[in-house]
């Protein structure tokens, strides 16, 4: 794709955004073909030989591991070499040949293009369960062992204790490569919006399963803007399961709260229920998953729920945005106690 094309695809949308993954091998969110042996954007050979490319499993009965620096990033069955989680490649988040090839495309991004902001989108290891646990790359493990002298593949997950040190340290490598990224892009554009999609799971749980801990980089001020993936085609499902939980996690923090939309298979009335929800709560706005899913009659329903001050961006205009906010909802309210429906 050329710099123009480039430039004249970002421009489309309000906030310019660049999603490249630390677990997905690919840059603008692409990601390895289900069906092949390859990755869909290729990190070059060289590349490949220095990174020892994928997030090594660790052994279990009726997994054959027989060389865990071996980069054939997309095997999947039991037969295979490596076992690709959730059909895709993970990056090991702890290695920091991984964190430095992808600052280094980040950076490209910045320098090469007009854009506003960067999504980190697949910020955490890939989901597990008991005896079906990633991270145990020779990095990591080398990492893990220098600091407490255990090679993290010899913990047994029934020692609580043991194990409970080895999750924290796994997502104390997501959280620390999430403050360098926030860290080193501000240096070349102090201006840039950092964002990150998320899971909206209650934090145990997901420390647990996927190492991310989000509220660390809220706190910090690492990110501006956190995309929770609240997706459920029912509305009661959406505020209870997803967006109240994630929004009760981010307190007071200052960073704009966009809550996750699937508007695949969506029906309008639904959709208008889920954005006029999400306009009663806290937030900053939402965020639409995903563009290819919009259809015609979705123009009306995102005309209803938008303000005539759309123009306003809040994470450019933070007072404007709330006084427009605060504007529409006392209208809306006087409008509701005058025809008595409340």
């Amino acid at each position: 794709m050329s710099s123009k094309s480039f430039n004249r695809f970002f421009n489309r949308f309000l906030l310019s955004i660049a999603a490249i993954s630390i677990g997905n091998v690919a840059v603008l969110s692409l990601v390895p073909d289900r069906d092949s042996d390859r990755v869909s954007a290729q990190i070059p050979t060289k590349a490949q030989a220095q990174l020892k490319l994928p997030v090594s499993p660790k052994p279990r009965s009726g997994l054959r591991l027989t060389n865990p620096t071996t980069p054939n990033p997309a095997a999947r069955s039991t037969g295979s070499e490596f076992i690709a989680p959730e059909g895709k490649t993970f990056l090991d988040p702890a290695n920091p040949a991984v964190q430095s090839y992808l600052l280094s495309l980040y950076r490209e991004i910045l320098t090469r293009y007009k854009v506003d902001g960067i999504q980190l989108d697949y910020i955490r290891y890939p989901r597990q369960d008991v005896g079906y646990e990633f991270g145990f790359g020779t990095a990591t493990r080398q990492q893990f062992k220098a600091l407490t002298g255990i090679d993290p593949i010899e913990i047994d997950a029934g020692n609580r204790s043991l194990w409970w040190m080895w999750t924290e340290f796994r997502t104390r490598q997501v959280n620390q490569f999430v403050a360098r990224v926030s860290k080193e892009l501000r240096q070349i554009k102090p201006d840039i919006v950092i964002s990150a999609a998320v899971f909206p799971w209650r934090p145990l749980d997901r420390i647990n399963k996927i190492q991310q801990n989000w509220e660390a980089w809220i706190a910090k001020g690492d990110i501006d803007m956190l995309v929770p993936m609240t997706y459920s085609p029912n509305t009661n499902r959406f505020l209870q399961q997803g967006v109240q939980p994630a929004l009760a996690s981010v307190a007071q923090s200052p960073v704009l709260f966009l809550p996750g939309v699937l508007i695949r298979g969506l029906e309008d009335a639904e959709l208008l229920d889920q954005l006029q929800a999400v306009r009663d709560l806290p937030s900053g706005g939402y965020a639409l998953f995903a563009a290819e899913h919009l259809r015609p009659s979705f123009t009306s329903v995102l005309k209803l729920a938008q303000n005539e001050d759309a123009a306003i961006l809040p994470q450019r205009r933070p007072t404007a945005a709330a006084q427009s906010r605060y504007t529409a909802l006392r209208q809306e309210w006087q409008s509701l106690l005058k025809s008595n429906n409340i």
